[in-house]
């Protein structure tokens, strides 16, 4: 199965951003209410915090019966964060990437730089350096009620337009040392990466895409496109 890294195309970007229930991404928001809310009122602030794109993470699409994984590096996702932000897209919002909606607004928007100090830590939420999160303020009472506090919306999505870019899977080779691995697989970012842990970690971002691919397809019924992930697993055990 081909695996494309997404890039903005020139002069574009970001127009919107979904409120979804199923966010491809994976990672579901966290409702900001009277719990977690910042300042002594007692109105719900109705506010959600999540992540908006993290960076390397395979997303798996179906388009017209072409299966294929698409990601965005960390570099992507921060000029599309300005760009958004540029534009100002703020309050381009709808239901499910089909039902335009009014009164939600991004009122918060940054790069995770360190993932112990960001905000995100204080709600329990573990995400990536150059994880693009956000805040929105959810005004409109029938969204509010009806689909963010009954938990049928979870996450968000983004919609735009980006170049896609053939890549493949970086493989440590059967006997490989782990520090040959690293160095091949990181080229020049290693220097952003000082513990040896984490650059393992980084590097095998990879491997864990191969995982949830061969996974995912087994579910799906397709074993014989499961076999390529599964080499390369094997490869790596």
């Amino acid at each position: 199965m081909k695996i494309y890294e997404l890039k903005l195309k020139d002069g574009d970007g970001i127009h919107a951003i979904s409120l979804v229930s199923e966010p491809a991404i994976e990672e579901n928001w966290v409702t900001l209410s009277d719990e977690y809310r910042f300042t002594a009122v007692d109105e719900e602030k109705r506010l959600v915090l999540g992540a908006i794109l993290v960076p390397d993470k395979p997303i798996y699409r179906n388009q017209g019966g072409e299966e294929f994984y698409i990601y965005f590096t960390s570099d992507t996702i921060r000029a599309a964060a300005y760009q958004y932000q540029k534009a100002g897209n703020q309050r381009q919002a709808n239901v499910e990437h089909e039902v335009p909606v009014t009164g939600v607004t991004t009122v918060e928007s940054w790069i995770v730089e360190d993932t112990q100090l960001d905000k995100t830590h204080l709600y329990g939420m573990k995400y990536p350096k150059g994880t693009w999160a956000g805040v929105m303020k959810i005004d409109n009472e029938e969204l509010w009620q009806g689909f963010i506090k009954t938990g049928k919306l979870k996450g968000f999505s983004i919609e735009g337009n980006f170049e896609r870019f053939e890549t493949s899977l970086v493989e440590q080779k059967p006997g490989e040392p782990k520090d040959e691995f690293i160095l091949r697989c990181m080229g020049e970012l290693v220097d952003e990466y000082p513990d040896e842990t984490q650059r393992f970690a980084v590097c095998n971002n990879y491997l864990e895409a191969a995982k949830w691919a061969a996974d995912r397809l087994k579910t799906n019924g397709h074993e014989d496109k499961a076999q390529e992930f599964e080499r390369l697993l094997s490869n790596n055990e």
